[in-house]
């Protein structure tokens, strides 16, 4: 009993000066309050004071064990597991009040590099007592010098690789690591362990090879707070680009026209429909009311998915925008205007294409031009056909004089927009769409609400499980004045 209350004091010292050794050193390092050297000197002055109270308690203990029997039996190793809750209790309650306020955090990164100092000392330890023969104290002596080295080739390495990482993810949970925390006790307690049958005796069944296991140990916890701090650190910034892309969702849909809108315009009946590939796109529309009685009707495709398609969609739909208040006769005229702008600042060399009409909705006359889009249909009677478009090039491709184009809508005409995510939408054998089944779902149907509807529901029993890959944009818009 004296032998374990010993023992069980002895190894409570040391590891309490190794932790505050660590959590000190932690909190000078990560808060930076001194330079590169000064702070590798302070690691240095720390390790000695460490080694010399930590020799100053194994002579304690040696001087003490000579007076009462000693040995190593199943009952130390029980002892020794005993010890192991006591003194993680003490880790954590410590720790806890040490660092209130900011406990969790550095406690946690504090035990991190507690558990590869102890590594280190005990690898330290058993390499140099392979080597060489030495008494007990020059062991120690050779041991603490290849200690000093490990540990200052460690933090070199946790410096260089790995600070800038646990910074991040300190600050990214705001200090709260109270979730993982019972990482830090589970491997203090496989450490009491291991440190148990490391010292037990060769030839019994608890025995494992010293330099092996310590070894493993070392990449254990290497690998486990590793695993910690990267994994948590990249959730988080998962999670921060999602809310990102969200946002990025919600701007991009409040900037599309409100369908209450379209119930307002007398002479016309319009219907739209927009499906991302992903979060957030590049297709969109636009119905501007120019007037009293015109109005501009725009469908566009950026070239690319994501928020830099996004950005350049909303880039481009402002520019359509205000150059339709100055020059809304000419469409023609406005993509020209446009176009240029954009290749001023076009270095992700992003291209858009464009179909822009104007519809008088007194008369039906319908002026339109168009910039490397797909041709809309029109559909008369119960014929559909392709409007005639000029094959001009995207908007940021080339510099281009984009030319108007006219045609007439009668009473009861209906003019079907859409993307190309529409026409090149694959199913499981890699076959398009194409603009033919189209061409025969929309014919069946003049009424703008029915046509688009029915043209989503054939595209996906066309692709079937294979998905969406690209985005998909229409627009429907029904001429109902009377001639």
């Amino acid at each position: 009993m004296n032998d374990f209350l010993l023992n069980w004091v002895s190894s409570m010292c040391m590891i309490a000066l190794v932790w505050i050794f660590c959590a000190v050193m932690v909190n000078l390092t990560l808060t930076r309050k001194y330079s590169g050297l000064h702070t590798a000197l302070l690691w240095i002055g720390g390790f000695l004071t460490l080694v010399v109270l930590t020799s100053f308690v194994d002579v304690v203990y040696e001087a003490c064990v000579f007076l009462i029997p000693s040995g190593y039996d199943f009952i130390s190793l029980l002892a020794d597991c005993l010890f192991v809750t006591v003194v993680g209790v003490w880790f954590v309650f410590v720790s806890w009040k040490m660092y209130r306020g900011t406990s969790s955090s550095k406690l946690f990164i504090a035990s991190y590099i507690l558990f590869i100092g102890l590594s280190i000392c005990d690898l330290s330890f058993s390499i140099i007592h392979m080597m060489f023969p030495w008494d007990l104290y020059q062991l120690k002596f050779a041991a603490c010098i290849l200690i000093l080295i490990a540990l200052t080739i460690g933090l070199m390495l946790v410096s260089r690789f790995q600070i800038k990482t646990i910074q991040e993810t300190n600050r990214d949970l705001q200090g709260d690591f109270r979730d993982v925390l019972f990482i830090p006790i589970a491997v203090y307690l496989a450490y009491a362990v291991l440190s148990c049958l490391w010292n037990s005796q060769e030839g019994t069944v608890f025995f494992i090879p010293e330099i092996t296991t310590r070894i493993i140990f070392i990449i254990m916890v290497i690998l486990l707070y590793m695993q910690v701090f990267y994994g948590i650190h990249k959730a988080i910034k998962q999670i921060h680009i999602d809310e990102e892309m969200r946002l990025a969702k919600d701007v991009q849909s409040s900037i599309l026209p409100d369908p209450d809108l379209f119930e307002n315009i007398t002479g016309v009946t319009i219907h739209a429909a927009i499906s991302e590939s992903e979060l957030v796109g590049g297709d969109f529309y636009d119905i501007i009311r120019i007037g009293d009685y015109h109005l501009a009707i725009v469908i566009a495709d950026v070239s690319g998915k994501g928020i830099s398609a996004a950005l350049m969609m909303m880039r481009v739909k402002t520019m359509i925008k205000i150059s339709v208040r100055t020059l809304f006769t000419q469409p023609g005229r406005m993509l020209t205007i446009v176009n240029r702008e954009i290749m001023k600042n076009n270095d992700a060399c992003r291209f858009v294409t464009v179909f822009l009409g104007i519809l008088n909705i007194k008369s039906g006359r319908f002026t339109y031009a168009c910039a490397g889009h797909n041709p809309p249909i029109l559909c008369r009677a119960g014929i559909c056909t392709l409007v005639v478009c000029e094959k001009a090039p995207g908007l940021g491709i080339m510099d281009h004089e984009y030319i108007d184009q006219r045609t007439v809508l009668k009473r009861n005409d209906t003019l079907c927009m859409y993307t190309d995510g529409v026409t090149e939408a694959q199913n499981k054998h890699g076959e398009m769409y194409g603009v033919y089944r189209l061409l025969s779902i929309v014919e069946k149907s003049d009424d703008p609400k029915t046509m688009i509807n029915s043209v989503i529901d054939d595209v996906n029993v066309f692709t079937g499980n294979r998905g969406q890959t690209d985005d998909m944009t229409m627009l429907a818009v029904r001429y109902t004045q009377e001639e």
